[in-house]
């Protein structure tokens, strides 16, 4: 088959980040090259892609699998015109002799086992975009050079160069239907950009601790992800449901997603439309069609940290703050995450650790507003590192309440929250 080099290596390019690379079934690594369809398919269970793409000079394969020449021998006339009745597989057959009937159904029997079947099969993504890569003609011509079955193919040529890149039998490729349950018509959809849902996409938890919080929750025009320690919400469009989508299948779609659209004073970050399905969530980027499975699962009640005023709020500035945390960053370590932060009119700003020294920097930060009673809390770092690379804008509301209470950092479109920490 024949498929144009750049349509190919943007298919490649989706494809290799959404197959999964550490699996240990190397049919979830692969591609599907569907000449029938005229696309590419890859996915790892969790999220798959449909590419449409043009493919010319594709072959098809003629199997033939015959019945036994005895199939027919001993049935009598009666049985033979039931038979061909039943399955209407030769007509006019009332009048002819016993000897002619048996052979004009065989001969029908013989042409029905004969199919044609078109060459697919699967390769690696990874490698294959590699290959296509390093290619520099405008077409790149793959071509079976030895074939393990049906379905299957041992090895092909990909260009004038490559040769013997093995493949996998097409019929282990676990499809999907790309359509199903995402019709125009739904009301249950999203609308989010790309520089938004990475910034919630930093509160969400590692799969690996449990607790079901690797996911971002859409809900009341927000989208909001939580770890049980922190928490960000970012605005969304939010239609029809409330529903969550997996952290991991957010951070593949982030990572197949254009940065931005439009160009100039148009630019925009790239906005990601998610419809929600009875069975999946389908969204489209570019030419590619992405199905998401979405997660079962109950998000915790975070209103009721969202809907409760801090007892004082001050206003800071991102860029008076940032350099102090990134030099008390010099003094991180795994055993030692927390900061000390001290609210008296400024802000004083303390980490220690025993291992590497103690950063420590008396009325760090300038505020705007008061706590009249100095309020001492620690908090985790690089929470408060995450909030500043989410905040957009050079002002941030900070509420604060006392040494249990959480802190809060607000500003248009964004909202932080990072509970205290024992130090």
């Amino acid at each position: 088959m024949k498929i144009n080099r750049k349509e190919l290596l943007t298919a490649l390019k989706i494809a290799s980040k959404v197959v999964e690379t550490k699996s240990n079934m190397p049919i979830l690594q692969s591609v599907l090259l569907d000449p029938v369809g005229q696309r590419i398919l890859a996915t790892d269970l969790e999220i798959g892609m449909s590419y449409p793409i043009v493919m010319t000079d594709f072959e098809k394969v003629e199997v033939s699998d015959p019945p036994d020449e005895d199939l027919l021998d001993g049935l009598k006339k009666k049985d033979l015109l039931s038979l061909n009745e039943d399955y209407g597989i030769v007509p006019d057959l009332k009048d002819g002799k016993l000897p002619a009937i048996r052979a004009a159904l065989m001969t029908k029997l013989n042409a029905e086992s004969t199919k044609q079947y078109t060459e697919q099969f699967c390769l690696s993504a990874k490698r294959l975009l590699k290959v296509v890569e390093s290619e520099s003609t405008e077409e790149v011509e793959i071509t079976v050079v030895g074939k393990t079955g049906l379905f299957g193919y041992g090895q092909v040529r990909v260009g004038e160069y490559f040769q013997n890149l093995p493949t996998l039998a097409a019929e282990e490729f676990p499809t999907f239907d790309v359509t199903e349950d995402t019709t125009e018509g739904n009301e249950n959809w999203v609308e989010i950009n790309k520089d938004k849902l990475a910034k919630v996409l930093t509160a969400t938890a590692n799969e690996n601790e449990g607790w079901n919080l690797g996911v971002i929750y859409f809900d009341k025009d927000h989208a909001v992800a939580t770890d049980g320690h922190r928490m960000h919400r970012v605005g969304a469009i939010v239609e029809g449901k409330s529903w969550c989508l997996g952290a991991k299948e957010a951070k593949t779609l982030i990572s197949i997603t254009p940065k931005h659209e439009g160009t100039g004073e148009n630019m925009i970050s790239y906005p990601i439309k998610l419809v929600h399905g009875e069975k999946n969530i389908h969204t489209k980027i570019g030419k590619a069609d992405i199905i998401l499975r979405p997660r079962e699962t109950k998000f915790p009640d975070y209103l009721s940290f969202v809907e409760t005023a801090p007892a004082h709020e001050i206003k800071i500035k991102k860029g008076d703050i940032v350099p102090i945390l990134n030099r008390a960053t010099l003094m991180l370590s795994d055993n030692y995450k927390g900061v000390k932060l001290t609210f008296n009119g400024k802000i004083d700003i303390e980490m220690i650790n025993p291992d590497a020294g103690s950063y420590v920097h008396q009325g760090a930060v300038e505020c705007e507003g008061e706590v009249p009673d100095p309020v001492e809390v620690g908090l985790d770092l690089k929470y408060i590192s995450d909030i500043m690379k989410a905040s957009d804008h050079d002002d941030i509301a900070v509420g604060v309440t006392d040494h249990e209470h959480p802190i809060l950092f607000s500003q248009e479109g964004f909202f932080g929250l990072i509970m205290p920490m024992r130090i």
